[in-house]
């Protein structure tokens, strides 16, 4: 099976190897997504898929919610919602 032509690949839902490993390659993608949590042998063959025109990559959880919001578009990007802190405690802008 070949994944082309999106602008978002979201792989954080493979967790069986059978169904990673029939992936054979992934092409002219906007962002590719790959699971952050999970078993090593899934990741380790999801991390080996030939890519050709992969703009992004990132890893996140399945349940990260800040992700899902950005992905959906209603996210609304300031310091709280990010938590940024320097080192005295503050918020770093």
């Amino acid at each position: 099976m070949v994944l082309e032509n999106m602008a978002v690949c979201d792989l954080r839902c493979v967790k069986d190897v059978c169904l990673a490993e029939r992936i054979e390659e992934i092409r002219n993608i906007g962002l590719l997504i790959l699971p952050s949590e999970g078993s090593c042998e899934v990741k380790k063959v999801l991390e080996n898929i030939k890519r050709t025109n992969v703009a992004s990559e990132i890893q996140a959880a399945e349940n990260e919610r800040k992700f899902w919001c950005i992905l959906r578009g209603y996210a609304e990007f300031g310091l709280k919602s990010w938590n940024l802190k320097n080192k005295s405690g503050t918020n770093s802008f």
